[in-house]
């Protein structure tokens, strides 16, 4: 029998062949462009010796490497039988050629009918980003064009990150307005049209752009206006219900009125915002969070991270509006004070609210408000040294004082867990001749917790090791007498099975000989390629948004052990 075309040989000959071409990725790629039948052999080939065994499952491509990933995103987008897939991820830098990637990743995703899951992790180096630069300005239109182009394409889960040391340079300042004048941007396909027709007249780029009590305001430059492009957008209402923004330049004018109107037209029901540096107090409060809560009223989970813990004060205000909110996870802020409560506070009534994860003082400053929350069941409490210093015992005392007393107020026991990390014991007052009266009282607070995950301090070349992080361990349980599940998380490397054990047994000897009513304990080793931390408490962004992908980061993040905490 004879065959008179290459795309009659059986599918064992073709790879026979493809394997011949296999030192030139360039080779196969251009076989998979010949026909729908050579389409379906190769390409799968390419993909499958470039890592991507089930494509249509996972594809988690990072740009950043160019020689092994810029010719999968190629084959992806050849893959005709290739219409859906579940999670997609992209890693990219943003060099000169960066741009250029997220055409590509553009052509991809219209060619696509649905995806499940799209996640952009977008890393940047160098000098700060100014809306004055062309370079800018041409990337974020495209980033922007792409956003677009996801929104149409049925992705119920979208995530954007975007990493720069430096924060954005804008030519607006927020301000608030003494006239009260109605949101004017109803519409964002007319506003995308208002703003380029002010672009080609040499027009200010948003002069008379304002809201209800809020404008911002252009300040002078000498240099040119930068066109900022937005594509000609249209809005559908979209299947997109998970919405998670990790960046910078979405957040500033004109980008975060779109960003809103997005969310309008979306059934949005879990949002992760980290909000840039360049997002002021006053912007936070007049405009952003009061627009993006009229714009997603059945939003059941939140998850915050602010600049400075001042911020907490408008997202509590707001909370009233979002009656059907189930978790809220809040990031350890590095600065900033909380307020007081204001005693004229209309009751915050949030009646589906199941799980609060925050640190410490944001649970105290929540539960001091006027909040109802009669189906709460889990308070999880991050305590972390790489943003407090040291931990009062009488201060934490004071601040789980206000939580049971909210508590008690509406008849309700959570479960109260805490996770800490690399904390030193918590102090208390030498004697207790120093102590205040009151302070006896106010410790008892304490018992509230229950669940509590520790991770032991290291005394490498210490034959006294396990003895030493007993006592450490033991520290804090006497701290908060009412602990009935411990985990221990230990990062110092152990030599083989047996030494593992001996040290278990150490330290579970010392701590139930303490407690023997503890209900559980576990010891945890973290290896050398893992760390531990909760959305709450990751270092940055981008710790954020490459969680979970172990293929692009040097470490791993290690929830999934059986934590007391995994469920943060």
């Amino acid at each position: 029998m004879t065959w008179s075309t290459l795309a009659d040989l059986p599918n064992e000959i073709l790879l026979l062949i493809l394997h011949h071409l296999s030192t030139d990725d360039q080779d196969v790629l251009t076989v998979g462009k010949l026909c729908q039948r050579l389409n379906s052999v190769s390409i799968p080939y390419f993909l499958r010796r470039k890592g991507f065994s089930h494509p249509e499952t996972s594809s988690i491509l990072n740009l950043q490497d160019q020689e092994r990933y810029g010719d999968a995103l190629a084959a992806l987008s050849l893959y005709f039988p290739l219409r859906e897939i579940k999670q997609l991820v992209f890693v990219l830098d943003t060099s000169e050629s960066s741009r250029r990637n997220v055409h590509r990743i553009n052509n991809l995703v219209s060619r696509l009918s649905s995806i499940s899951s799209l996640r952009l992790v977008l890393r940047s180096s160098g000098e700060a980003w100014t809306l004055d630069s062309d370079f800018v300005v041409d990337f974020v239109s495209a980033i922007i064009s792409l956003l677009q182009t996801i929104h149409l394409k049925s992705c119920d889960s979208l995530q954007i990150v975007h990493s720069h040391p430096f924060s954005i340079e804008t030519n607006y300042v927020f301000q608030v307005s003494r006239r009260r004048t109605p949101f004017i941007v109803r519409n964002l396909a007319k506003f995308a049209q208002t703003l380029r027709g002010r672009l080609r007249c040499g027009k200010p780029l948003m002069d008379g752009f304002q809201g209800h009590g809020w404008r911002y305001r252009q300040i002078t430059s000498n240099g040119p206006a930068q066109a900022l492009l937005l594509p000609n957008l249209q809005i559908y209402q979209s299947r997109l219900s998970s919405l998670d923004l990790n960046t910078d330049f979405l957040f500033v004018p004109p980008f975060s009125v779109w960003v809103v109107e997005l969310m309008k037209h979306s059934a949005i029901t879990s949002l992760s915002l980290s909000l840039s540096r360049n997002v002021t107090l006053q912007e936070f409060r007049h405009f952003l969070f009061p627009e993006i809560v009229k714009a997603l009223p059945l939003l059941q989970e939140i998850k915050v991270a602010f600049t400075r813990d001042e911020f907490l004060t408008t997202m509590v205000q707001n909370l009233r509006h979002l009656r059907s909110l189930r978790k809220i996870t809040l990031a350890l802020a590095f600065f900033g004070d909380l307020p007081r409560i204001s005693t004229s506070m209309p009751p915050i009534l949030l009646p589906n609210l199941v799980s609060f994860t925050g640190s410490l003082p944001q649970a105290a400053y929540l539960f001091s408000s006027p909040v109802v929350c009669p189906s709460l069941r889990f308070l999880n409490l991050v305590v972390d040294f790489y943003f407090r210093k040291a931990c009062d015992r009488i201060a934490a005392a004071r601040s789980f004082s206000v939580i049971k007393e909210r508590f008690i107020k509406q008849d309700i026991k959570p479960c109260v867990s805490i996770c800490i990390s690399d904390m030193e014991p918590p102090s208390i007052p030498a004697a207790e001749a120093n102590w205040k009266p009151g302070h006896c009282t106010i410790l008892k607070s304490l018992l509230i917790v229950s669940r509590m995950t520790l991770t032991l301090p290291a005394f490498f070349l210490d034959e006294a090791e396990a003895e030493h992080q007993a006592a450490y361990a033991l520290a804090w349980i006497d701290a908060f007498g009412g602990i009935q599940r411990l985990t221990l998380l230990a990062r110092t490397p152990v030599a083989d099975d047996a030494a593992r054990e001996m040290r278990d047994s150490t330290l579970r000897a010392a701590i139930y000989s303490r407690r023997p009513d503890l209900q559980s304990f576990n010891v945890v080793d973290l290896l050398s390629d893992e760390y531990h931390a909760h959305w709450s408490n990751f270092r940055d962004d981008f710790a954020r948004g490459l969680d979970g992908l172990p293929s692009v980061t040097m470490l791993k993040n290690n929830t999934a052990s059986p934590c007391i905490c995994s469920d943060f």
